[in-house]
């Protein structure tokens, strides 16, 4: 079976067998294939979920077909209460690009709750079942390849740096000739090869990935809850800088005690910290107050757009500085995945506007890269009137 019928036939039997079988989920299965949802992707966000035996690994053919039918279970409900069909659609049309090609996403500790479950337990399965999938991130690497579909040059560095990780544990934990982890420790190793001789694609954005361009068009549709092309949006985002007094560099707070950050990050707000700093000195108590739950892992389970409608309801709170720093945010994202903005080009024009360090510059421009328009959640507001 060739890869393109492979994938076909994950994505289409669920669908048929979901038409042969038509059935209506009740609220209370709903929140239960909410809970299952969250448990399957265990190893891309930590949730409260019981580790076990029966976890899948991202993204290999067993995971994407649950996820699917979990997302077919949601589409045949009309529980709205608990889920928002915008975001729903959103990732059903995020299925159809190449997510699937990267299995190890940049910034996931991936296999560190499987190693010390392992090591805990002494699970020699568990072991043969991580080196299994560290040979399976090879080989999808391997073929996105041939299809042209490559890692930028900052996922390729975040990947280096999660197997060196992982390979420092293990000499830390476990002996050399302990034969259980002889087999994890090979796949990484070859893992650790490929990608250090792999060549990485010259833009950090979409558009030099094959579909980039309609890939990056479908999250700006979802985020910005209007169908515009980039360059269109990119007009409106300067037109609205050019209105904002930039005499002065805009300021991050960074006094927001530690507490609360990590309070906020447990709680799903993973996004830059810079950026979560501005959110909870602007918003205060109102932050954790106005979150809406969602379905997305990569969003912390939060629907981002609910959850800025809620806090934008109090404008009095939406400074000029507050203005100009995600609306440069959102400058830079369309930048880098429409434009093909550099990292310097970036650094650049957040440090002419942002007083920042070259961390902190970092940190923004990653959290662009690794997360395209989901700024845009918090610009939409902003834009309203245009």
């Amino acid at each position: 079976m060739n890869k393109i019928t492979q994938f076909l036939f994950i994505f289409l039997i669920p669908i048929l067998v979901a038409c042969s079988e038509p059935k209506t989920p009740q609220s209370k299965d709903i929140q239960g294939t909410i809970v299952k949802l969250k448990a399957l992707n265990q190893l891309l966000y930590p949730v409260n979920a019981s580790f076990n035996s029966s976890f899948q690994f991202p993204f290999d053919d067993m995971y994407l077909m649950q996820r699917n039918q979990f997302y077919i279970d949601f589409a045949q409900s009309d529980s709205y209460e608990l889920f928002s069909k915008k975001e729903l659609d959103y990732l059903m049309i995020q299925q159809r690009f190449p997510e699937r090609y990267f299995p190890w996403p940049a910034k996931i500790d991936v296999l560190d709750k499987v190693l010390f479950n392992a090591i805990i337990e002494q699970k020699e399965s568990v072991i043969l079942k991580a080196a299994t999938w560290v040979k399976f991130v090879k080989q999808r690497l391997q073929e996105a390849t041939l299809s042209k579909i490559k890692l930028n040059k900052m996922a390729h560095a975040d990947l280096l740096t999660r197997i060196n990780r992982v390979n420092d544990k293990l000499n830390e934990l476990v002996t050399k000739d302990n034969v259980k982890f002889r087999s994890l420790k090979k796949e990484l190793n070859a893992l650790q090869a490929y990608v250090f001789e792999y060549k990485p694609r010259n833009m950090l954005g979409l558009r030099q990935m094959p579909n980039g361009v309609d890939w990056y068009q479908s999250k700006l549709n979802y985020f910005l809850e209007k169908v515009k092309a980039p360059d269109e949006w990119l007009i409106l985002v300067q037109r609205e800088l050019t209105t904002l007094n930039m005499s002065t560099l805009a300021l991050v707070n960074r006094d927001v005690e530690d507490l609360l950050l990590k309070k906020l990050i447990d709680d799903g707000f993973s996004i830059s910290e810079p950026l979560l700093s501005v959110l909870a000195s602007t918003f205060t108590g109102d932050l954790l107050k106005s979150k809406v739950s969602g379905l997305d892992w990569q969003q912390g389970y939060i629907n981002f757009n609910k959850t800025f409608d809620n806090l934008y309801k109090n404008t009095n709170k939406i400074d000029n500085n507050f203005k100009v720093i995600w609306l440069t945010m959102a400058e830079i994202d369309l930048g880098i995945h429409y434009q093909g903005w550099s990292l310097k080009q970036a650094s650049h024009v957040l440090k002419q506007r942002i007083a920042l360090n070259d961390a902190e510059a970092v940190s923004l421009i990653e959290y662009v890269v690794f997360n395209p328009g989901q700024i845009m959640s918090g610009t939409r507001a902003l834009l309203m009137s245009q």
